[in-house]
């Protein structure tokens, strides 16, 4: 009954959509739902005895003709290129979020420190240079001292 009747309803099921190439590259999800496919037949072909359980279905492996293979690789890559591409614009996409989140956070602290301090957010970023260019002195030891202009 298994061999006549059940198997190759539920192998149709299973695969009565698919191409052999999409069959040939994910087996195991195959054989997974031909397993709960021929379960299902036989609790509704058997309804009143203790349910089947099917523990595993194997599915035979095929190899596909050169030509097709070549054409299953050449898929393959081109979703997984198409897939790094879609990624690299997801991550563009973040960065500019970031920077633009990044410079509302340093207006609203230049702003905070401008309204703390009485100072020009013009003077505040001017300071900020200075001492930035301080650090550098610091660090290469070349300059011996920073000066400020008005301007």
């Amino acid at each position: 009954m298994l061999t006549q009747s059940a198997i190759p309803y539920a192998t149709q099921i299973a695969t009565e959509s698919s191409t052999p190439q999409h069959i040939a590259a994910h087996l195991d999800s195959y054989a997974a739902r031909i397993q709960k496919v021929l379960n299902q037949r036989l609790h509704l072909l058997y309804p009143k005895i203790d349910p089947y359980i099917i523990d595993s279905v194997t599915v035979p492996t095929f190899d596909l003709p050169t030509s097709i293979q070549n054409q299953v690789n050449a898929k393959a890559g081109y979703q997984a290129e198409l897939q790094t591409i879609k990624e690299a614009e997801v991550v563009q996409s973040q960065k500019k979020k970031l920077a633009a989140m990044k410079a509302s956070v340093e207006a609203d602290a230049l702003q905070t420190a401008a309204k703390a301090s009485g100072l020009l957010p013009k003077v505040i970023v001017q300071w900020e240079r200075a001492r930035a260019l301080m650090k550098l002195a610091d660090h290469s030891g070349s300059v011996n001292r920073v000066v400020m202009t008005k301007g």
